[in-house]
This record gives structure tokens, sequence and C-alpha cells, in this order.
């Protein structure tokens, strides 16, 4: 039982650090699309 929960425990961490890595990458995106309109 506590083994399966430990497993249900990391699949929701690496699901939550994949969702996190995702959302960084979409704000970098957009930090980079306002410095660039800035700068034209």
């Amino acid at each position: 039982m506590q083994r399966c929960t430990l497993e249900i425990h990391r699949a929701c961490f690496d699901s939550f650090v994949e969702g996190f890595k995702k959302g960084t990458r979409a704000a970098e995106k957009e930090i980079n699309k306002k410095l660039k309109s800035e700068q034209i």
C-alpha cells in the first residue's frame, strides 16, 4: 500500500514538474516576444 502511494506521488510530482517546465517555457516566449516588439 505504501509503495503504491509513493509511486502515485512520484507520478504526480513528475507531471507537476513537466507542467512547470512548460509554463516557464511559455512565459519565456511571451517575454521574448515583448522584448522583440519593443526593440523594433
